[in-house]
């Protein structure tokens, strides 16, 4: 009973000095075994470097803030620095923790610099949000990846929900949801199954835009109202290497073997050696139907045609509107073909149709007389008929007769056949009579 007795006051005294003075200098011994207590209640503070949940290697260390019953608002609270000057750390009675972020309030998780600017994690219903928040100005801010010491950083998503890759410029005013891609260094190799895309002058300082860079090396460019695509890998089908804009149009490169406008898996349109071949014909459609169409009618022959219309085909000399131009045309109108010349009603000059041979006008019809003038030493020959044969005649009619019985007749002198001489011959609106 002495023993016990003894025993019990030796671990009241151990504890009392465990409480009072700092564990690196005190030392107990004569005890059979380490302290052990359910329950150890320090009214002000306990000082020891050193706190070990228990001596196995599945010993947990419980840390609770208060033991008393009723509602949640204990934290546990990590204090460094000038005698605990310095909150490092809190985990909140909800369950959150700050680290250097002392409200943690709305996020699970969050690191900052003392509740001004950090990076918090936020469960939400079906996702888990990661943010960069700014306190001090009551908003959210940018989120920057570097991977560097250089203090550039590599990704930025800021708050106009931009992505900025290898750049810190924003885009341009009112945009919101922007990739934007920063300069770049160009590739040397092109792994299997990846494209590349970078930020790059396409065309010389000044050109930024988009350059993408497929597995086989080939080099697409986007910038400048340019759009350049190199040659494809299907040898001698499409070949476009070039830029569209609206100055230059679309541009192929020498060695593009042909270029085939593809529809509904049919070549329709191809182009080769400065030949543009078309399978189903070229229709020019302004008119719902009865535009003209340019069609091969069999091998060498070119038609114009629609089934819905007449065809007229017109070679401009000048024009400045609809009705202020002149123009030769051939076409049909009113069942008559017609080869002409045409002055708009606004404006333009009537103007005389030639036929020419060897570039030299040989026959030309005044653009207002309606004379048809030969050039000298010109003249018209016609083929001579049997008196028999004479056609039926129009008044003014011209032709000649090879089968007069002896000489012509007298001027207005009818014809005799049987013969072989050769007469002029005129119709004069009721006989053919000799001129």
């Amino acid at each position: 009973m002495l023993r016990r007795k003894s025993s019990m006051l030796g671990w009241l005294l151990a504890i009392l000095l465990l409480v009072t003075f700092p564990a690196s200098a005190l030392e107990l011994r004569g005890f059979p075994s380490s302290p052990s207590f359910f329950t150890l209640t320090i009214v002000t503070s306990a000082t020891g470097p050193l706190l070990i949940g228990g001596t196995g290697t599945t010993s947990p260390l419980t840390l609770r803030s208060t033991s008393g019953v009723g509602a949640a608002g204990a934290d546990i609270i990590f204090q460094v620095g000038n005698n605990g000057a310095t909150e490092a750390m809190r985990i909140r009675n909800s369950g959150n923790v700050g680290i250097d972020e002392a409200s943690a309030s709305t996020a699970k998780f969050a690191v900052g610099t003392n509740t001004t600017v950090g990076v918090e994690v936020v469960p939400g219903a079906t996702e888990v949000l990661l943010r960069a928040f700014n306190r001090g100005a009551g908003s959210y801010g940018h989120f920057d990846v570097e991977t560097s010491l250089a203090g550039t950083p590599t990704l930025r998503l800021n708050t106009n929900r931009n992505m900025l890759l290898a750049t810190t410029t924003n885009a341009g005013t009112s945009g919101v949801g922007v990739f934007v891609l920063g300069p770049s260094t160009a590739p040397s190799t092109s792994p299997a199954d990846v494209v590349q895309l970078r930020g790059a002058d396409v065309a010389g300082a000044g050109t930024f835009g988009l350059e993408i860079r497929d597995e086989g090396g080939n080099l697409y460019a986007i910038g400048q109202g340019r759009i350049a695509v190199p040659r494809s890998d299907v040898a001698g089908e499409v070949a476009i290497a070039g830029f569209t804009n609206r100055t230059t149009g679309m541009r192929f490169p020498a060695g593009a073997e042909r270029i085939v406008f593809d529809i509904a898996g049919l070549s329709q349109i191809t182009i080769a050696s400065d030949i543009m071949y078309l399978t189903s014909g070229f229709v020019i459609d302004f008119t719902g139907g009865s535009g003209p169409g340019l069609v091969a009618d069999a091998a060498n022959i070119l038609a114009q045609r629609n089934s819905l219309s007449t065809q007229e085909f017109r070679v401009e000399n000048t024009f400045t509107s609809a009705t202020n131009r002149e123009y030769g045309k051939l076409g049909w109108t009113s069942n008559v073909f017609r080869v002409g010349t045409v002055k708009g009603s606004g404006g333009g000059t009537a103007r005389a149709l030639a036929l020419t041979t060897d570039d030299t006008e040989r026959w030309t019809i005044g653009a207002t007389s309606g004379h048809l003038v030969g050039g000298s030493g010109y003249a018209i020959q016609t083929t001579c008929v049997a008196v028999g044969s004479l056609p039926a005649g129009t008044a003014g009619m011209r032709t000649c007769v090879n089968d007069q019985l002896t000489t012509c007749p007298v001027l207005d002198g009818t014809f005799t056949a049987g013969g072989g001489v050769t007469c002029s011959a005129f119709y004069n609106g009721t006989a053919w009579v000799h001129s």
